[in-house]
């Protein structure tokens, strides 16, 4: 389980994950979009959970205010979490 902090404006670019996923909204609003689907936001209390292998973006829907969650991911040791996606 890790805290995230996500500046104004920050965008993390298409990848995926080799484990599940799930966040959970503490402050502001993430952006997130599944590839080939329209985008969904998520507000403080909101929580996602993303499949292995879900091709996905997200970023921080704020041009102003931070972004703060909580990112739970099970991983076996030495298993790679995140898996970029070239563009």
């Amino acid at each position: 389980m890790t805290r995230v902090t996500y500046e104004p404006g920050t965008r993390v670019r298409k990848h995926y994950h080799t484990s599940q996923v799930v966040f959970y909204i503490l402050e502001g609003a993430m952006v997130v979009q599944d590839d080939g689907k329209e985008p969904t936001t998520l507000k403080p209390g909101d929580s996602l959970f993303i499949k292995p292998g879900t091709v996905h973006a997200h970023w921080n829907a704020s041009t102003t205010g931070k972004l703060v969650f909580t990112e739970f991911i099970l991983v076996d040791e030495g298993q790679r979490s995140v898996v970029f996606v070239e563009q």
